[in-house]
């Protein structure tokens, strides 16, 4: 199965949807296990494999399109505080330092009810309320989908964790850097420093590491040696034998 890992992989991370976990594998052995969240319903994480190229510390969070429309819009136009309130900003393009837009100026109902398409760019700068935390692990691809921290933590003690929007929230983000940085010419006490601040800092990784965003409700407990059954959370096992 070309979503799974390749035998002869050194490194490779592994995120199991219905496990609501990431495995870090090195030389067969599981390193590190890292809880996280997933995609809510109607909101899928996909299923697919890319390589981590670069992380991003004290990232911004470009908002897309669709919450935008769906979330950002109706909230303004019952709350015109509101992009204040969660420390958003409406800038000309998707440049962080293009011309920034006073959200007064716009009638945002022309953009819910008259379905106008929104011209602007919303966007969250690094600090406490960034949506995307301290850090973020980009691995390009057509589901701009992503692993980043989050300031949001209490959801991690909830068995059952798909609410995101599709990327997948990561509960110890630094762990997961020092990892990968640890395998690569990445200074950790200078990392750490730039995680303190608020300016954005964009790290190539030399050592790309493989990521499996997998789907698996059945698994082996390595420690217990006993089988273990997950939540099909998006029914994709139903679907399957549907189609039987």
């Amino acid at each position: 199965m070309k979503w799974l890992p390749k035998e002869d992989e050194k490194r490779y991370i592994v995120v199991n949807i219905p496990e609501y976990m990431l495995h870090f594998i090195e030389d067969d052995k599981e390193k590190e296990t890292i809880k996280v969240i997933v995609g809510k319903i109607k909101h899928n994480t996909p299923i697919f494999r890319e390589k981590i190229s670069y992380i991003v510390l004290n990232p911004y969070w470009k908002v897309p399109a669709g919450i935008v429309r769906k979330e950002i819009i109706p909230h303004m136009i019952r709350n015109p505080r509101y992009l204040k309130k969660e420390g958003l900003e409406i800038r000309r393009t998707w440049y962080e330092k293009s011309q920034k837009i006073n959200p007064y100026t716009i009638f945002w109902e022309d953009y819910y009810y008259g379905g106008l398409k929104f011209p602007y760019r919303i966007m969250q700068p690094p600090g406490p309320k960034n949506a995307l935390g301290k850090i973020k692990f980009k691995f390009p691809n057509r589901f701009n989908v992503y692993l980043h921290d989050t300031p949001t933590k209490r959801l991690f003690k909830k068995t059952k964790r798909a609410y995101s929007h599709g990327c997948i929230r990561v509960s110890e983000p630094v762990k997961l850097f020092e990892t990968i940085a640890s395998f690569n010419n990445i200074d950790i006490n200078k990392s750490k420093k730039i995680l303190k601040g608020k300016n954005k800092v964009q790290l190539n990784i030399k050592n790309q590491i493989p990521v499996y965003i997998i789907y698996l409700t059945a698994g082996y407990n390595q420690k217990s040696g006993k089988p273990e059954f997950r939540n099909d959370v998006y029914g994709y096992d139903k679907m399957q034998l549907k189609s039987k």
